[in-house]
């Protein structure tokens, strides 16, 4: 029997409603980990590199780890897969909170939506219970709105929920997922894809346990591990670093970690879980904007619209910057004032871009389009380009190189970084430790490494043949 593991792989083709359920293969299961890694292989197995992002035929897959809801100190995490809309290339999104457990407990290691509803709908999964159920109702609410409606429907709480808000129905190309409203699931387009899939949300409870092929050894192995983090030099710092401090009321944390680093803040109507180092700097001195109750205010309304604060904040940066140097004018955006820090144009922009209304159309393709169309339009391309090419080029940034591996590992496990990896507490030899006694299967350094490998050559030749398609 193979341990850690949910045991099933669930296939959801919504053109034809049709659910099959699969055993996953052990060797396969070796090979590819979890996580990032299964879905990669999956990928390389399955997705047609030359098919247009928003076609139904493209993948949309939810992976996650081996020992994901074991008592492995934050093994919370899950990937969210997919040809990404906003780069045209192989897209991630990594994400933690509670639904990876949830989709584990409910015997389940990988989701995988093909096709396109004709009517806009939700997942419902509750342990071997599986249904495509109609949204119609849905359609149109924010992801805050429509997690307790949906919750309200099914009459429980227990349900964790994925959804989409307004910019991924409207197919903004950098939408996010929001798991119960608040973490979310960002970059590449992932909430896009949904949008694309006319699924609005994926829903799931789960009963069962996680099994240890060796519990003994894995529970001392835990011990051991929480020991590491709590003694970290860095423990205390993280779980007290917020810059918004004066409107924090209390610290949250992912399911079975002991770093408790989310901050959860309250500020007149604003109410807020986080927002990271990024996001609340990127609505505020990236902007111009020196009062950080609008940062959180602003982060707040993005996560309730479903729409990726640092792409965003990105292209509205990119414009004030062009707008400071002249590079710009009223006329090329609507007749909107992009001076740097003025809220009010920050607050229409986000708007327009979230329902594609005027210019908010263009911004809505992110930065790399935005650049490159604001370009032409203007005698000063050349300099328009030289400030958005890095910005585009760390955008474009491919997966490759060794030095990836343990990052990767910690993807594949579906483990949080902050722990294991900005700690250093979780190195090659003690993931072999970890995966062998959680799954029964011999993980020895040398299979790791083989593995990890493989995935990374995955990568590269997805993202090289698709860097040979003409966009």
């Amino acid at each position: 029997m193979l341990h850690g593991y949910g045991g099933r792989i669930l296939r959801v083709d919504l053109s034809s409603r049709r659910i099959l359920r699969e055993k996953i293969d052990p060797d396969y299961m070796a090979r590819a980990i979890g996580g990032r890694g299964l879905n990669s292989l999956r990928m390389l197995d399955e997705l047609d590199l030359n098919l247009d992002p928003l076609s139904p035929e493209n993948l949309l897959i939810m992976g996650i780890g081996p020992l994901t809801g074991s008592l492995l100190t934050s093994s919370a995490g899950m990937t969210i897969s997919g040809k990404s809309p906003l780069t045209n290339r192989v897209g991630n999104s990594i994400t933690s909170g509670f639904f990876g457990p949830e989709l584990k407990r409910a015997g389940y290691d990988q989701v995988i939506f093909t096709g396109k509803a004709k009517n806009p709908c939700y997942l419902l999964v509750a342990d071997d219970h599986v249904e495509i159920k109609d949204a119609t109702h849905l359609w149109g609410l924010d992801t805050w709105q429509a997690t307790s409606a949906i919750l309200k429907e099914l009459g429980s709480n227990l349900f964790q929920v994925a959804a989409i808000g307004p910019a991924g129905e409207n197919l903004v190309k950098f939408a996010n997922l929001a798991f119960n409203g608040f973490r979310m699931g960002g970059g590449n387009g992932m909430g896009c894809l949904l949008g694309s899939k006319n699924l609005k949300a994926i829903v799931v409870h789960g009963t069962s346990q996680v099994t240890l092929a060796k519990p003994l050894i894995f529970h001392a192995l835990c011990s051991e591990m929480d020991q590491k983090i709590i003694a970290h030099d860095t423990f205390d710092e993280i779980t007290k670093e917020t810059p918004a401090r004066a409107n924090q009321v209390k610290n949250k944390s992912c399911y079975n970690c002991n770093l408790n680093c989310f901050h959860y803040h309250v500020k007149e109507q604003v109410e807020l879980e986080g927002p990271e180092h990024d996001s609340l700097h990127g609505y505020s001195s990236r902007l111009g904007v020196d009062d950080l109750s609008s940062s959180l205010k602003m982060n707040t309304y993005l996560n309730k619209m479903g729409i990726d604060s640092l792409e965003s904040t990105q292209t509205i940066g990119l414009t004030m910057e062009c707008f400071q140097k002249g590079l710009l004018n009223r006329n090329d955006v609507d007749g909107l004032d992009f001076s740097l820090g003025n809220q009010k144009t920050v607050y229409a922009i986000l708007k327009k871009m979230i329902t594609r209304e005027g210019v908010g159309d263009l911004f809505a393709e992110g930065i790399s389009k935005l650049s490159e169309t604001l370009g032409k339009k203007s005698e000063n391309s050349l300099k328009i380009s030289e400030i958005a090419d890095p910005l585009v080029k760390k955008q474009k940034t491919f997966f490759t190189g060794q030095t990836d591996q343990q990052e990767l590992l910690m993807d594949c496990m579906t483990l949080c970084k902050k722990n294991e990896l900005a700690m250093d507490t979780l190195d090659i030899d003690a993931a072999s430790k970890f995966l062998t006694a959680g799954t029964g299967i011999d993980f020895t350094l040398k299979r790791i490494e083989k593995s990890l490998q493989g995935i990374i050559d995955a990568n590269k030749k997805m993202n090289t043949d698709l860097s040979s398609i003409k966009e």
